[in-house]
């Protein structure tokens, strides 16, 4: 039996960086500003329902290296925790932490090593190197688990970089911290900073050991977070193309998000190439007692993820001038955006390919609609248009079944109709709601063909007609439609059958249609409606409307077997049904006819049609002759 799904599957990341805490009083108080950065934590999880929290801590915790300051950041975190664990139902599920440069010990022997290494070609490429580092750096080990050890972490951190795989909501989240603090040299380092092969070749290591671990539990990675203090933009050219590169490979880190600090400030990117994405989200506090540029705007962020939708919501808050916070309405530019207070981003943008395919039969031509929220705004208003009128069509065909009744009482024998008539209007009512019922053959035979023939003739003009009038507002003002019906000849042309246009002062003539190398056959052959703008080279007549699209219903009564020339026999459609449009057409306009095609309207005409041949035994062989006996008694008498 397969893992259930876990639809509701939602985790929150509250992202923290830069607070640069100290010690004001030299008895553990922190900066006052920063219990008005845990109140409005508090509320925000209050009213964004957040359940399962996980705290992302990227760096720069105390100031300047100055261990003195540790115990004010304890008791941060520590009434972080007791606020956080106030609030009903939330579970903080993990805590996360990389040092930032500030999170060192400023003394020359590191600030030495630091620089040491930023020009050399192979920078720590062992485990003896590595040491030589962390000994620098134990007081930030052990600060760390004393915070992790506030919110119960289990696994403590025993290195400055890490690969942890945290189980959430159904998700199984892999964890890479990256340490790029370790080659910062006195805030003289951007574009110097260095990776370390040491350090990219361990969690490597690590994570293969994690993923194999799931995959013996038949479990996969669900999201793969980066965490690193300093914005990729800060390494050396050569070390950020290539742990972007290793990032973005699915065979290596396959990093879907990068959480980073330093700068102070907030940014989101979405990287993305044909294989592989990457959102990469920057924020920091930045606050310090004694700076000078206090009025700074301070940001913190929060990250709800629910892999099942692919979405990641981004809230982005912000000090003001009273160093109060409120939303960061600078990023958010749309009017939804601003209204909602978030910020919507794909977690992987390759799993959810963001494009509506236009179909095209000739490989070399394909291409596709990028959907963003004009392009669903749009789906939406067609998919009401489209169930309009699949009412409009049943209560079109309810009007036909009233009609025929009232035309066979006028037409049988009184005795007949006596006998009957119940049994027809309860056989035309089953066959109405199932396509597929049978009408019994004593019935059938008391259908006269002729009949039978006119009206589906007179339902298919009625048809036109209510297409004309309903997908007319699909279109702006402009643009003039015309929707036809086409019929299959003896000489294997299709001819005019029907036609209808919003425009009654255009013409409604149609040129007839050869089957070869027509957009006919090629909507047939595909199983899918055609449009003429993506695949101009199928068709073989001129046209002076700028775009249409071509339906060859493909249901069973609508197939015809012919021979050809060669004694092969080949089907074909009784009756094509098209769309065409022209005018003074906008880009709204231009991408009707490809979203039609992309709701398979096709479905719905075929569906349509198939219900009335049924309801009312049209047999299409019958209905053909009967349109070539009609050309030719016209002919006769033109």
């Amino acid at each position: 039996m397969g893992d259930v799904i876990c639809i509701n599957n939602t985790f929150s990341i509250l992202h923290l960086s830069d607070l640069h805490i100290v010690d004001t009083k030299n008895n553990g108080t922190y900066q006052s500003d920063l219990n008005k950065l845990i109140d409005d934590i508090v509320v925000q999880i209050k009213e964004n329902h957040v359940i399962n929290l996980i705290i992302v801590v990227s760096g720069d915790i105390i100031d300047k290296g100055n261990y003195e300051n540790s115990r004010a950041a304890i008791a941060f975190f520590n009434d972080l925790k007791d606020k956080l664990y106030l609030i009903s139902n939330l579970s903080v599920v993990d805590i996360q932490i990389v040092p930032g440069n500030h999170d060192r010990e400023r003394t020359t022997p590191t600030g030495l090593f630091s620089q040491s290494f930023q020009t050399r070609e192979i920078s720590i490429k062992d485990a003896e190197e590595w040491n030589l580092y962390e000994n620098t750096n134990k007081q930030f080990i052990s600060f760390a688990n004393d915070i992790e050890k506030i919110f119960n972490k289990k696994i403590t951190t025993s290195e400055t970089f890490g690969c942890e795989i945290t189980e959430v909501a159904g998700n199984h989240i892999c964890f890479l911290r990256i340490d790029t603090a370790w080659s910062e040299y006195e805030n003289q380092s951007y574009k110097k900073l260095r990776i370390g092969k040491y350090q990219l070749d361990c969690l490597k290591e690590q994570l293969d050991t994690n993923r194999t671990e799931l995959q013996k539990k038949g479990k996969n990675i669900d999201v793969t977070i980066a965490i690193t203090h300093h914005p990729l933009s800060w390494l050396s050219p050569m070390d950020e193309i290539a742990i972007k590169s290793l990032f973005m490979k699915e065979d290596f880190f396959d990093v879907d998000m990068l959480l980073s600090g330093h700068v102070h400030n907030q940014s989101v990117e979405n990287l993305y190439n044909h294989e592989h994405s990457l959102l990469t989200l920057v924020t920091g506090i930045g606050w310090s007692q004694n700076d000078p540029q206090r009025n700074k705007e301070y940001r913190y962020s929060i990250y709800s993820l629910n892999t099942f939708r692919n979405c990641c919501e981004i809230i982005v808050r912000k000090t003001n001038k009273g160093n109060s916070f409120d939303y960061d309405y600078s990023i958010y530019t749309d009017r939804r955006e601003r209204l909602i207070s978030k910020l919507l981003y794909p977690i992987k943008i390759m799993s959810n390919y963001p494009f509506i395919d236009v179909n095209s039969l000739n490989d070399i031509n394909k291409t596709g609609i990028y959907v963003d929220i004009n392009i669903i705004s749009r789906i939406r208003e067609m998919s009401w248009i489209t169930m309009d009128l699949k009412n409009i069509f049943d209560n079109l065909l309810n009007t036909h079944c009233s009609y025929y009744i009232s035309q066979w009482v006028d037409f049988m024998p009184r005795r007949t109709v006596k006998r009957y008539r119940n049994r027809l209007k309860n056989q035309l009512e089953i066959a109405k709601n199932d396509i597929s019922h049978i009408i019994p053959e004593e019935i059938q035979n008391l259908m006269k063909s002729e009949i039978t023939n006119k009206n589906f003739s007179s339902f298919l003009i009625e048809f036109c007609a209510k297409c004309v009038e309903k997908l007319t507002f699909c279109f702006s003002e402009n643009v003039k439609l015309r929707v036809h019906f086409r019929w299959l000849s003896n000489d294997d042309n299709y001819l005019k059958l029907y036609a209808k246009c919003s425009d009654d002062s255009i013409p409604t003539n149609l040129k007839d249609l050869p089957w070869k190398f027509s957009m006919v056959e090629a909507a047939y052959n595909s199983n899918n409606s055609v449009v003429y703008s993506s695949n101009e080279w199928q068709s073989s007549i001129s046209t002076d409307w700028n775009d249409f699209i071509t339906i060859a219903p493909k249901f069973k009564e609508n197939i015809i077997i012919i021979e050809n020339d060669n004694k092969v026999k080949e089907e074909r459609p009784a009756i094509t049904f098209g769309i065409s449009v022209k005018g003074e057409m906008n880009n709204k306009d231009t991408i009707v006819l490809y979203l039609f095609s992309y709701l398979k309207i096709e479905k719905l005409i075929s569906d349509v049609l198939e219900s009335y041949v049924n309801v009312f035994n049209v047999n299409m062989k019958r209905y053909l002759k009967y349109l070539r006996e009609k050309k030719e008694n016209q002919g006769e008498n033109a």
